[in-house]
């Protein structure tokens, strides 16, 4: 009786000891992990109501920089190009950590750039920037816009950012019209996004996005026009030249990139243009009962007016309506364009305003609340209809415009300097991926009761 007494107390004994805080247990190795590439997130245990902390991985930041010889013009002279990358990689490693930022030449192949411990990641970006460095690696005779955009999609999962700086250009050839074979182009720019999209989608249920950086840099050196793509340049250019960051990734990573990172402070910026899965937005909106009015009518809710009438000597109706665009992935200004808007039943889309710039009524200032921008439409027909209002999704402006279609007199036109060969075939590729076939941000309805 007294040795089982005896064993049972010494069991009691090492279970006790062995039972201490397992957090006080934890290896050097995972603290320096923890300080090195994870941060802490307090999280409840709903069964265990104890605060645990939980670690999330911050994400691979993947920088792919072309280098075919139509990138050459960009550092054969110092240039706002390798300012910009080099400010890009300061910020990149203050979110993200320096061991979560790879670097990446990519031409024919991708080529991964290993940064030796004792040099600074922006020098070592700047020392990628040099002339003999850039054009030493791989081979950048041709490089095909697609290829690169497969390659680049290929290594993007759910914990990447994939950045690729590039002047998005793409290469023709064939006997067809240089618009045909760029649409050629552009389906294959769509079938990996699309293909892109439903891989995260089905595996990891995340949803891809896609941010469009415009920016541009003094450019010295040669260019290929689409009917000389390979061999001796077409060109000589020695002008400002566009180029382009794509960032890419889930659309937690990149809300959270385009959030974090300010770009508009970027040496030689330009444009933005950001891309994502959208269903058809349900977005406030109302209409005010003094701002902008030209007639006469009585409101009865936010979507419905009443004892509607021309004005007696402009013979004319209009309204102004409040509308939350925020999520409409657009610069403000840019969703100020007219084009953008349509309306039903004889209305016509006078302007849209940003609420910062519009006189309200003090009588509208609860319905402007949380609004963006005012839409004004008008109409001329007496019996003054319902109508229904949409917003298109449209490329910006600022795509179509410095879109081009023929390069082959970019030496000597300097509207041309200033513009892609192809840019917006490329951007639609990528855009229709996430459309899907909606041609519409939204529709909202505003009805006429006599």
């Amino acid at each position: 009786m007294e040795k089982r007494f005896l064993l049972a107390f010494l069991l009691i004994i090492l279970a006790a000891g062995c039972s201490r805080n397992p957090s006080r247990q934890s290896s050097g190795r995972e603290n320096v992990e923890t300080k090195e590439t994870l941060e802490l997130v307090e999280k409840t245990d709903v069964e265990n109501p104890v605060v645990k902390p939980t670690l999330k991985v911050k994400p691979v930041v993947n920088i792919y920089i072309e280098n075919s010889g139509s990138m050459n013009g960009f550092i054969n002279k110092t240039s706002e190009y390798q300012d910009a990358i080099q400010n890009m990689v300061v910020w990149l490693e203050y979110y993200y950590d320096t061991d979560n930022i790879k670097l990446h030449y990519i031409n024919e192949r991708v080529i991964l750039k290993e940064k030796p411990v004792s040099i600074p990641l922006p020098d070592f970006a700047q020392q990628m920037l040099s002339p003999v460095e850039f054009k030493s690696n791989g081979n950048g005779a041709s490089t095909n816009l697609n290829s690169i955009i497969a390659m680049i999609l290929d290594r993007t999962d759910d914990n990447t950012i994939s950045i690729l700086l590039s002047d998005n250009i793409y290469s023709i050839s064939g006997s067809q019209t240089a618009p045909v074979l760029l649409a050629e182009c552009k389906n294959k720019t769509l079938q990996a996004f699309l293909g892109k999209s439903k891989e995260l989608n089905m595996q990891h249920q995340q949803a891809l996005s896609t941010t469009i950086i415009q920016l541009h840099s003094q450019f010295s050196g040669n260019y290929w026009d689409y009917k000389h793509p390979t061999g001796k340049a077409s060109q000589q250019l020695n002008c400002k030249r566009p180029y382009y960051m794509c960032v890419i990734g889930v659309n937690d990573l990149i809300s959270d990139f385009n959030n974090k990172f300010n770009v508009n402070e970027m040496n030689g910026y330009r444009n933005k243009y950001t891309l994502t899965d959208m269903e058809e937005l349900n977005p406030k909106y109302g209409v005010l009962v003094n701002t902008y009015k030209t007639g006469r009518f009585r409101k009865v809710n936010d979507t419905t007016i009443r004892e509607a009438s021309l004005d007696g000597r402009k013979n004319i109706f209009a309204l102004a309506i409040a509308v939350d665009l925020s999520e409409i992935p657009l610069n403000d200004d840019e969703k100020c364009d007219t084009r953008l808007f349509e309306a039903t039943e004889d209305y016509d889309i006078e302007e849209i305003i940003k609420i910062d710039d519009a006189t309200i009524s003090p009588v509208d200032m609860q319905v402007t609340k949380n609004c963006t921008h005012i839409i004004k439409v008008s109409t001329s027909n007496k019996t003054i209809p319902g109508f229904t209002l949409k917003m298109k999704r449209l490329l910006p402006n600022w795509v179509e415009n410095t879109s081009s279609v023929d390069d082959t007199k970019i030496g000597t036109d300097t509207e041309e300097q200033k513009r892609t060969f192809g840019l917006a075939y490329f951007v639609n590729g990528i855009k229709e991926a996430y459309d899907k076939g909606a041609d519409n941000y939204f529709e909202i309805n505003i009805t006429v009761n006599k």
